[in-house]
């Protein structure tokens, strides 16, 4: 073989290797542009955020959102403050006594306040923006400045429209509710959830029993809640027709909670003193602070 083939052949091979190393590197790198960096995720990746009103803070466990019902929520539509509320008969309230512990059941930023009470609240709305719906929750009084201010850690509703307003709007930790029965006296109403319940039964008081309004009442005027930014959003009720402090009928509710040790805590099972009230109509407006 003569020199000059040697040479040709060699030539040949050569270029044939290059050839073979450019196209694996070309490979290798197409393969290491499919990887998506962890620092930063592919186009195909998930960019969904949780929002900020599935984020609300909460003392109560079963106040948390599942990721399955927030996406439920999500789809519901916004209905900005405010709104008119009429309620249906048998609007039931009972009065129970605090605990030294109790400041630690209101929401994370509000903890520093002396509760004066806790209260009960078992009804149904019959006219809302976004409809009829039965609503059951428990709530702290205490003392802001000359008025009495009110912190709601649970509210349970079986209404997804108003749970997701209710948190969009207001910043109540709104989740929903299996309910049954009615609020009125002679009768239960249950309100339950995976591995909670609170059952009222309303009973007449005694023939002749006096009605006795706690003093801090009729000076509660304003609700406080807490958004997932850690303010304090105020909402002040509106009374259309204020109640007649003289038609409430007091009654004596009976509870039986279970759950976390929270929610037995804020709603503890026992008797209470309480009342019924007639209808009234009233508008809940936000005052102060934007839970968006």
């Amino acid at each position: 073989m003569s020199r000059s083939s040697v040479l040709r052949r060699r030539a040949i091979a050569g270029l044939t290797a290059a050839a073979s190393i450019a196209l694996t590197a070309s490979a290798v790198s197409s393969q290491a542009l499919a990887v998506p960096s962890p620092d930063r995720p592919s186009a195909t990746s998930s960019t969904h955020s949780t929002p900020q009103w599935a984020k609300i803070p909460h003392s109560i466990p079963e106040s948390q959102l599942s990721s399955t019902y927030t996406e439920v929520l999500e789809k519901q539509k916004v209905i900005p403050s405010p709104w008119d509320l009429e309620i249906a008969k048998g609007f039931v309230a009972w009065v129970m006594p605090p605990t030294p512990e109790d400041n630690k059941l209101l929401q994370p930023g509000l903890q520093n306040n002396l509760p004066l009470a806790k209260l009960g609240v078992a009804l149904r709305y019959q006219s809302t923006p976004v409809g009829g719906y039965n609503e059951l929750g428990g709530m702290i009084a205490y003392n802001r400045g000359a008025t009495v201010a009110a912190n709601t850690p649970f509210l349970t509703t079986d209404s997804d429209w108003t749970n997701r307003n209710g948190r969009e709007n207001w910043a109540f930790p709104k989740i929903k509710g299996n309910f049954t029965g009615i609020p009125e006296s002679g009768h239960t109403f249950t309100a339950s959830g995976p591995n909670w319940s609170v059952s009222v039964t309303t009973r007449p008081a005694p023939k002749g029993a006096q009605l006795a309004i706690p003093g801090f009442l009729p000076r509660l005027l304003t609700l406080e809640q807490v958004d997932a930014n850690g303010r304090t959003i105020t909402s002040t009720f509106f009374g259309r027709r204020h109640i007649d402090v003289s038609k409430l009928m007091p009654v004596i509710v009976d509870v039986k909670t279970t759950g976390s040790s929270q929610l037995t805590s804020l709603m503890p099972t026992g008797t209470f003193p309480g009342f019924i009230a007639d209808p009234a109509g009233m508008s809940l407006e936000t005052t102060s602070g934007a839970p968006r």
